[in-house]
C-alpha cells in the first residue's frame, strides 16, 4: 500500500470513530474539514481520542487533534507516521531480525 493510500485508509477508519462519537453517518465527515467545525467539546474529543488509541495502540494528545490542520487527514497523516517502524543507523528489520546488516 502507497503511503497515501494508507493515509486515505486511516482518515476513513477516523471518519468511522468520529461519526460514532457524532452520532452521524461518516459519509457525512469531511477528513479536510477542521474537527473544530463539526461542534466538538472536549469531551467528545476525548471520546475520539480514547477510541483513537483504542483503534490503533497510539496516543494523540489533544493539542495534536486540534491544531496544526485539525483535520480527519492531518490525524490520519500523525498516526501513519507512529505506525512506520523507526529504523536505526543502516539496518532495516529483515537485516536486523537475521543478524545482519544491510551492506
Amino acid at each position: 500500500m502507497t503511503p497515501d493510500d494508507a493515509v486515505r485508509a486511516i482518515a476513513e477508519a477516523l471518519a468511522r470513530l468520529l461519526a460514532t462519537v457524532l452520532r452521524t453517518d461518516p459519509a457525512e465527515l469531511d477528513p479536510d474539514r477542521r474537527l473544530t467545525e463539526y461542534g466538538i467539546d472536549s469531551l467528545m474529543g476525548a471520546e475520539f481520542l480514547v477510541h483513537t488509541r483504542e483503534y490503533f495502540d497510539v496516543r494523540l494528545s489533544p493539542t495534536e487533534l486540534l491544531t496544526s490542520g485539525g483535520t480527519l487527514t492531518h490525524i490520519a497523516h500523525l498516526i501513519h507516521q507512529r505506525l512506520i517502524p523507526q529504523r536505526t543507523g543502516s539496518q532495516t528489520p529483515e537485516t536486523a531480525a537475521a543478524g545482519g546488516d544491510s551492506t
